[in-house]
């Protein structure tokens, strides 16, 4: 068939966004036979007014080909299109309007009756002569033909075809990267469909950013309580258009603190670290991350829970560098700036709640004669809350319910929740409100029916954050006990008669589980008051039999990231009046934690509340007082507060000394730190006898090679050189550097130390080139270990350009010089 002039078009192909896959494989068709074609997916622009280039393409068009689903009868957008043609063809024997079924169903409406073209049940070779396309420069199309949708190998569910024609398919694309929740992709998603037609229309438009905002219904007042399905409806958009992006992303918004470590964690899911060359720090993976969205484009990024002013700030600063893709936010907030579209999500109406209530249990539920009207009644009392209707759907599946029998239960539950749940202590619904909130009543039944160990594991996380729960904290150690091991196969059950109430998501990725917010804040609300403690301590006694590690090395901070902001919740709503077993170990071990990652600020208030909880549990003068003493003085210190440190760590020696006696070992560390401080404030003659001593107790307890005694005599040679006495300091300093070597390997943070002490003694000593390739090894180090912005790189930086500028380097060449140095390999182990 010989080709159309380039300003005429055969065939606009009409569809929704869940038939591209049939649409754009029908397109290539037609042109590989000569037909020019006009298709959203390759020839409207990102950014268009999308009625507006429907509109010119009806008009440029000769034909219109619809892709009829039943998604396409019910498309808002796609109405337009075949009522158009139908009225210019009302009985089709112009052929204006050429229907193409590809899913078994029945035409309605107006379109019921007409003839179309019947692909359903048809193998490719036995329609690939039917249809069309050929490519025009510029267009989107791409450079091989889509797979056959009919194959059993697309993910094209509406079509039941065999799939057996003679044409060899290409080569299926590698999947791009994607963290969706997977969760919420498998769930039934109904009556939203004219919004994700308005979300995509709002994306593609000017604003590459779009916030879905909640809608506040006078009548329910449910606005502030959350489940209306945001999350939901960002998630299934993005899984529907999977094919118009290079990349679906996922973070959470919360928080500032949650933003920057959503985007950090990127770096995995778009494999930036595949080599493990990117450090820990985090500031350099959300660099990296941000830096991968600046010069990639088409890329979705679903933001979730921007819910308070702090986060949608944070959010806001980065947006500017986040344009050449959409942004798609979930926020109860409505105020945003211009260029952030906001689309207000409501509750779902009743006629399709009942229907999301009906087709959720069509299964598992016992069936009755008045199922829909039932269905309605129940909806209306869920007052279309989609977390509502999924979580009573939950309770009928698992307990074989009708309709009929759920709603007694529920009218029976619904006068005592109200004063059992004391509806004015919820923040989302206000002293004003009357009547009940279906959703608390409906979590109460589910809650209920779980057994006391369930219910106990669900109190358990319900004082943990928010956030995915790492469920390595249920696995059991190499040395773990019985007792151990029982209490964790426990708690993976209750997780999982959790998980059939749809109380909690599971993920498979990476292990992890999620509860709810409110799901959380109702259990903690409605439990006995009594019950409290022993959870509280239950979830402290999971990090210590998982422990993660020492805070205070790099190497365990893949397992303590997870878990820091559940350290922070259980820390948060445990009381002092009543502190659970180990709440003062965990508040050190969080302080060591974001002390170590230069987080002063937040880390003090947990070491100071933890000198508190020991000093009033076990008197001022304990062991554990001692701990507290000199980990609180040791911030102090390097928040420039000597004054306040001195003191601390004179009290925390005195204790360990009359406890262990002067020569224990203990007593070293004690020592050292307090040797520091005089150092520090330039009373050198009172520090030296201090770190002679530590010296002395530690090699006669550990021998002249441990680590211990590395650090001692790295801080008497500190002391020497600051005395000018260089030649006493430099046999220590290296011999400290052997120690670490040999203890940590080649590539650890103490080495470093090491190093960077070495080199500033050689470049005293007027030794610049054997000082310089040191100071460089010791930059790489930490750049690797630490991140570029951890304070410790910086200094070292500020050395290793010092030394290089002391060696007369050009300074054209100092930028080369130290690049080279941060991207250094590790040192062989």
């Amino acid at each position: 068939m010989p080709a159309n002039p380039p300003d005429e078009i055969d065939f606009f192909i009409s569809y929704t966004g869940k038939d591209r896959l049939w649409a754009e494989w029908i397109a290539w068709q037609l042109e590989h036979h000569g037909y020019h074609t006009l298709i959203q997916a390759w020839d409207f622009k990102s950014g268009s007014v999308f009625p507006g280039d429907m509109h010119r393409a009806l008009l440029k068009s000769k034909r219109v080909i619809a892709v009829l689903t039943p998604d396409y009868m019910q498309s808002g957008f796609c109405q337009p299109e075949w009522q158009a043609a139908f009225t210019d063809d009302p009985t089709g024997v112009k052929g204006i309007l050429v229907g193409v079924r590809v899913a078994d169903f029945k035409p309605d409406g107006i379109l019921k009756g007409r003839t179309y073209i019947d692909l359903v049940g048809l193998s490719e070779s036995e329609v690939n002569t039917q249809l069309l396309a050929r490519l025009e420069n510029g267009r989107a199309k791409p450079a091989t033909p889509p797979a056959f949708p009919g194959s059993k190998k697309t993910a094209a569910p509406a079509f039941p075809g065999s799939g057996t024609g003679s044409p060899v398919s290409p080569p299926e694309k590698p999947p791009i990267p994607s963290n969706l929740p997977g969760g919420y992709i498998s769930r039934l998603f109904l009556g939203r469909e004219e919004f994700l037609e308005q979300l995509r229309t709002a994306l593609t438009r000017r604003n590459h950013a779009t916030a879905i905002t909640q809608a506040v219904p006078v009548a329910t007042g449910i606005a502030g309580l959350g489940g209306i399905g945001k999350t939901h409806a960002a998630v299934v958009y993005a899984d529907r258009h999977r094919g118009d992006y290079c990349a679906l992303l996922f973070v959470s918004g919360d928080s500032p603190e949650k933003l920057r470590a959503s985007l950090a964690a990127l770096c995995s899911v778009l494999q930036l670290d595949a080599a493990g060359a990117l450090p820990p720090d985090e500031s350099v993976r959300v660099a990296a991350a941000v830096d991968w969205l600046a010069s990639h484009h088409d890329w979705l990024l679903i933001v979730d829970n921007v819910d308070t002013e702090e986060a949608a700030a944070a959010l806001t600063a980065l947006l500017e560098h986040l344009t050449t893709g959409h942004v798609l936010i979930t926020s109860r907030l409505h105020d945003w700036a211009d260029h952030v579209e906001s689309l207000d999500l409501d509750v779902l109406h009743p006629d399709a709640a009942t229907d999301l209530l009906l087709k959720l249990t069509e299964k598992q539920r016992r069936k009755a004669n008045d199922d829909p009207a039932q269905a309605r009644r129940l909806a209306e009392l869920m007052e279309g809350l989609p977390l509502a209707l999924h979580q009573a759907a939950g309770y009928i599946r698992e307990q074989r319910l009708t309709l009929a029998g759920y709603l007694a239960t529920y009218e029976r539950e619904a006068a005592e929740l109200l004063g059992w749940f004391k509806q004015h202590l919820i923040p989302y619904a206000g002293p004003e409100s009357i009547g009940p909130r279906p959703v608390l009543i409906t979590w109460k039944t589910s809650f209920d029916k779980l057994d006391a160990d369930t219910r106990f594991w669900l109190l358990v996380f319900a004082h943990f954050a928010a956030d995915p729960i790492p469920e390595f904290l249920l696995d059991d150690a190499p040395d773990a006990t019985d007792e151990v091991k029982i209490r964790h196969r426990t708690a993976k059950k209750a997780l999982a008669q959790a998980e059939t109430y749809s109380l909690l998501t599971r993920h498979d990725g990476q292990p992890r589980f999620k509860l709810h917010r409110l799901v959380q804040q109702i259990i903690r609300l409605t439990a006995p008051e009594a019950d409290r403690p022993a959870a509280l301590a239950m979830g402290i006694q999971l990090f210590l039999e998982n422990y993660p590690g020492n805070p205070q090395d790099v190497r365990t901070w893949p397992r303590w990231n997870p878990l820091q902001t559940h350290a922070v919740a259980l820390a948060a709503h445990a009381l002092d009046a009543s502190a659970p077993v180990g709440l003062s170990w965990l508040l050190g071990e969080l302080a060591l934690l974001l002390k170590t990652k230069s987080l002063y600020t937040q880390a003090e208030p947990h070491y100071r509340r933890a000198l508190k909880l020991d000093e009033t549990s076990y008197g001022p003068d304990h062991p554990n007082v001692a701990i507290r003493l000199n980990n609180l003085a040791q911030l102090l210190k390097a928040t420039n507060r000597p004054a306040e440190a001195g003191p601390l760590l004179v009290r925390a020696l005195g204790i360990v000394e009359v406890t262990y006696g002067k020569e224990h070992h203990k007593v070293a560390v004690y020592l050292n730190n307090l040797a520091q401080l005089p150092q520090e404030t330039n009373r050198l003659p009172e520090a030296e006898p201090l770190m002679r001593r530590a010296l002395a107790i530690d090699e006669a307890r550990h021998g002249p090679d441990h680590p211990d005694v590395a650090r001692d005599l790295n801080n008497l040679a500190d002391l020497l050189k600051a005395t000018n006495r260089l030649a006493e300091a430099e046999p220590l300093m290296r011999r400290a550097l052997a120690i670490d070597e040999a203890s940590y390997g080649p590539d650890h943070p103490d080495v470093a130390i090491d190093l960077n002490n070495l080199a500033q003694l050689l470049q005293d000593t007027n030794r610049l080139a054997e000082g310089e390739p040191l100071m460089r090894r010791a930059l790489g180090i930490f750049a690797r270990s630490l991140g570029l912005e951890h304070p410790k790189t910086q200094t070292v930086l500020g050395n290793y350009i010092a030394l290089l500028q002391a060696m007369k380097v050009p300074e054209a060449e100092i930028p080369a010089r130290v690049q080279s140095a941060l991207a250094a390999p590790a040192a062989a182990g």
